[in-house]
């Protein structure tokens, strides 16, 4: 830099943390700081991913360009848990089944009986049908 009157003196750049903690009187720091807490919880909680945005929208005022308006905002985007799932069968055109359409059922069948349970009347000790001989049955 030179000390001629033409020069126009060149301000050192601002820092974007100096910029948040001060633009819109401190609100635009303190929503950040807002969102991430409960991001954050969110991402604990769920333990997936999510995101915060911070978007900046610099906008010119008149021709020149030498005047802007700047205006920001926090978004985030929390993690959503998983909805819960019920099992069905498709069955024919697509409709759906809570019992499996194609599997051919037997009338009448047991498929896992009971076993028969007594006690011994002289030791009282439990007996099951595969303790008993054919003259019990």
């Amino acid at each position: 830099m030179t000390d001629t009157p033409d020069e126009t003196p060149v301000q050192a750049p601002f820092l974007f943390s100096d910029w948040i903690k001060t633009h819109a009187r401190g609100t635009l720091d303190m929503d950040c700081t807002a969102e991430l807490m409960k991001l954050n919880q969110a991402v604990s909680a769920l333990d997936k991913p999510g995101v915060l945005t911070v978007q900046i929208r610099v906008e010119p005022i008149g021709s020149g360009g030498r005047t802007v308006i700047v205006a920001g905002k926090a978004l985030a985007k929390p993690p959503q848990p998983n909805p819960e799932g019920s099992v069905f069968y498709v069955g024919d055109g697509g409709s759906l089944c809570k019992d499996d359409p194609f599997n051919v059922a037997f009338p009448d069948m047991v498929t896992d009986p009971e076993p028969r349970r007594d006690y011994d009347p002289e030791t009282g000790v439990l007996i099951t049908d595969g303790d008993r001989t054919a003259d019990d049955r």
